[in-house]
């Protein structure tokens, strides 16, 4: 389920986001470590090659440690920019809107169109439903974007969520 929103997000998501510069800058940016990443981990699963103990548990230990740390460096970049996170509350409210409404309402119903089992459905429901990921501020720092609007939408769009992630949960399950 996931894996065509990362090989999305890694490729016409980045060069959405850093616009169509020079040629290099582009294709750095669309070919990235991320990237390369997500095509290795399916070559393996695809041909079925056999990853050795040492790397899996390394890869798992290092997994691990990824969440904790993005949130320890996604809190200080919020805590860097708390005193601008108020500067865009119409961009706020219209992403929120966005985010929370529009985009919810058109994934429910593609699926619909679909012959999901019922499992499949709500969690990719419930998928649809989260708020901005909190590494938007990551992103948005690497890729020259605004981490204070990223850091603004974060916290608004939870706050929201913990209203509309129930009343849409309660309207279609």
């Amino acid at each position: 389920m996931n894996v065509g929103s990362t090989i999305g997000f890694w490729t016409i998501g980045i060069l959405t986001f850093t616009g169509f510069g020079s040629l290099r800058e582009t294709v750095k940016n669309i070919f990235s470590i991320n990237l390369a990443a997500v095509v290795i981990a399916l070559a393996f699963c695809f041909l079925r090659i056999p990853i050795p103990h040492f790397i899996a548990s390394t890869s798992e230990m290092m997994g691990s440690m990824a969440v904790p740390f993005m949130l320890i460096l996604t809190g200080a970049a919020l805590y860097f920019s708390a005193g601008n996170l108020l500067k865009h509350p119409l961009d706020a409210a219209y992403l929120s809107v966005l985010r929370l409404l529009v985009l919810p309402s058109v994934l429910i119903f593609l699926l619909k169109l679909f012959p999901l089992e019922k499992e499949m459905f709500e969690v990719s429901i419930v998928v649809a439903l989260m708020p901005a990921a909190a590494s938007s501020v990551l992103i948005a720092k690497r890729y020259g974007g605004c981490p204070d609007f990223t850091g603004q939408a974060i916290i608004v769009t939870t706050l929201l969520s913990l209203i509309t992630i129930p009343l849409w949960l309660w309207i279609l399950l």
